[in-house]
């Protein structure tokens, strides 16, 4: 079968987009999705998002990891659908994305040529709440923020082994790294369903920002350095909780094709 397809880059990762307003590509197979991801005999990607459903409210998309399994939502593939609807002409203002039930709220803000950029907001508040030296955030998992001297030196891949396999979290949980520097925090990222570290995690740098937020109260938003690149994440907070969270990303079209 042949497959009519684009992909996107954000922040290192980057997605397969597949319209599939008609339920062509329902039947795509698990395997046959981790063959488009191979980056040496397929297309190469982080993952593949099938647009299934589009409204004048919402856009509904399945989201599959690069070996073809169903991914959680990391708000970084959110962009990346936003961008996608928007190029097939569904979107032109805000709107609500659905990512495997994660829901998020996509607003376009610029774009030229090729890149676009989108803001993403969460529409429910956000507790973090403090567990030793670190934090624990939860959406549709669990996020353990980890405060360090020198990120940069940090084993991320054993020691954000070692805290999601561990008792505290049964069904294990992602882990960010994160050290303030002068202007910006530095993240780095364990990602529990993939057991790698990522070049970024949208939902881990919203739990690095907030955690340093919590120990400092007057901060309002944030620029973050992930291995991918920057984001700006902004937010409110009152005396339980974060809101009116907000990030900033940029979404680059890689290229559009057709598989053989």
């Amino acid at each position: 079968m042949k497959i009519a397809f684009k992909k996107y880059h954000c922040l290192g990762r980057d997605f397969i987009l597949l319209d599939n307003r008609d339920g062509a590509f329902d039947g795509l197979q698990h395997t046959e999705i981790a063959r488009l991801c191979a980056r040496r005999f397929g297309i190469g990607a982080s993952g593949v998002l099938r647009l299934d459903q589009a409204s004048k409210t919402l856009i509904r998309i399945k989201a599959f990891n690069f070996n073809g399994g169903l991914a959680e939502s990391n708000a970084v593939d959110t962009a990346c659908a936003m961008a996608f609807a928007k190029d097939l002409g569904l979107v032109t203002t805000s709107i609500h994305i659905d990512i495997n039930e994660q829901i998020l709220c996509c607003t376009p803000v610029s774009s030229h040529e090729t890149m676009q950029v989108v803001n993403i907001r969460i529409l429910d508040p956000i507790s973090i709440k403090k567990m030793f030296q670190s934090f624990v955030m939860e959406l549709e998992s669990k996020f353990c923020m980890v405060p360090v001297d020198d990120v940069s030196n940090t084993d991320v891949l054993e020691k954000g082994r070692e805290i999601s396999y561990s008792k505290r979290f049964p069904k294990g949980a992602n882990v960010a790294f994160y050290q303030p520097n002068q202007g910006f925090l530095e993240v780095r990222h364990y990602e529990h369903q993939s057991d790698q570290e990522t070049y970024t995690n949208g939902f881990c740098v919203v739990g690095a920002a907030l955690s340093h937020a919590h120990n400092n109260p007057n901060d309002k938003n944030c620029l973050v350095r992930t291995k991918g690149g920057e984001m700006q994440v902004s937010f409110v907070r009152s005396e339980e909780a974060f809101y009116n969270i907000e990030l900033q990303v940029l979404v680059n079209v890689v290229y559009d094709g057709t598989t053989l």
